[in-house]
C-alpha cells in the first residue's frame, strides 16, 4: 500500500488458502491481531448457510506469512449456535483479548436469517489461539 494509503503497491501475494477438509470450497472474513510478535491470523471457512461454517486459526512471524496454520478447526458450531464466522479481535475492559463474531440459532441459517454478535475470550500463547470453552463448546458435527 502507498505511504498515503490510497493504492495498493508491489506484486499481490497468495496468504492463505483453502487446503483443509473442513475449510471444503472457501475461507473469508480474514482479520490479524499483532501479539506477543506474532502475527495471528483468524478466518471463516466453508459454507456459511450450514453447521460446517467456522473459523480457523493461523500464525506468522511477519504480516504477509508465511502462516502455519492450526490443524482443527478453532470454532465451529454448538448446540446454542450454528456457522460462527467473521472473527475480530479487541482488547475488553477487563484488558483481555476477545473475539467478536457473527452465528445463527440451530436450523435458522440463511441470507435472511438473523445472526447475532457473539464474543468470547480469546489467548495468544506461544503461537497457540485457544478460547475459553466454558463460554462457547468445543463440539462441532463431523462434516465428512
Amino acid at each position: 500500500m502507498s505511504a498515503d494509503g490510497r493504492r495498493l503497491e508491489g506484486e499481490p501475494a497468495v496468504i492463505l488458502e483453502n487446503d483443509q477438509p473442513w475449510e471444503a470450497h472457501l475461507i473469508e472474513g480474514v482479520w490479524i491481531t499483532q501479539e506477543g510478535g506474532r502475527y495471528h491470523l483468524l478466518y471463516a471457512g466453508n459454507d456459511f448457510s450450514t453447521a460446517y461454517y467456522g473459523i480457523g486459526a493461523a500464525v506468522a512471524d511477519a504480516p504477509t506469512g508465511p502462516y502455519r496454520k492450526s490443524s482443527e478447526v478453532l470454532l465451529s458450531s454448538s448446540e446454542e449456535w450454528w456457522g460462527p464466522g467473521h472473527p475480530s479481535v479487541a482488547v475488553g475492559v477487563d484488558g483481555r483479548h476477545h473475539v467478536f463474531l457473527h452465528a445463527f440459532r440451530p436450523g435458522a441459517v440463511g441470507y435472511k436469517a438473523f445472526r447475532a454478535l457473539l464474543a468470547a475470550p480469546i489467548r495468544f500463547e506461544g503461537g497457540v489461539v485457544s478460547l475459553d470453552t466454558s463460554v462457547w463448546p468445543a463440539a462441532r458435527p463431523d462434516p465428512g
